[in-house]
């Protein structure tokens, strides 16, 4: 099944992220535990997640595989991280290679509108709006044989989203109203 385009993608990796840390993360290292939070990002325009996945900066070698890392990659809605949303993962696999894209596809999958209204609400779990955020998880830390090797860079896709600035709780627009400037045409 073929494509035609795509959306213009920004990357963030963990150069841009909200912690402002640009070292790889060591998959043998206590920062790879399981429940640490890789990278954080708040959405300061209307976005739309598009994939998640991890770039490999020394190559992987789990020696014996004994349990596959796992990263998740989650929305907080207006930041809040205890209301985190799941929205995809990505596994570490083994002999992952340097200078290649290990990625997952995000759905956007429509949602259920909140009582009293009913039917679908008209953003997907994948839509945020500014205050939102988006943060990589190490939910599974990757474990090996007699050794592990491997460090990995995480990031996440995301395209702009249109929205009207009404729709969006978060943000007030204080440009001054301008005169119009009107002159002759000749």
């Amino acid at each position: 099944m073929g494509e035609y385009g795509t959306y213009i993608r920004k990357v963030v990796d963990s150069a841009n992220d909200d912690h402002g840390m640009a070292a790889a993360i060591n998959m043998n290292a206590a920062v790879s535990t399981a429940g640490a939070e890789a990278l954080v990002k708040t959405a300061r325009e209307p976005m739309c997640v598009d994939r998640v996945g991890f770039m490999p900066t020394t190559a992987f070698n789990y020696n014996i595989l004994t349990k596959q890392g796992v990263l998740s990659l989650y929305k907080y809605p207006k930041g809040v991280a205890a209301n985190k949303v799941l929205l995809g993962t990505i596994n570490l696999v083994d002999l992952a290679l340097v200078g290649v894209e290990y990625v997952v596809d995000i759905a956007n999958a429509v949602q259920a509108a909140v009582a009293p209204y009913a039917g679908l609400t008209d953003r997907g779990i994948a839509d945020l709006d500014p205050g939102d955020q988006v943060a990589i998880w190490i939910t599974v830390q990757a474990a090996g044989g007699t050794y592990i090797a491997g460090a990995f860079q995480p990031f996440f896709c995301w395209h702009n989203r249109a929205e009207s600035e009404a729709n969006m709780t978060a943000v007030v627009n204080l440009t001054p109203a301008q005169t119009q400037v009107n002159e002759p045409i000749p």
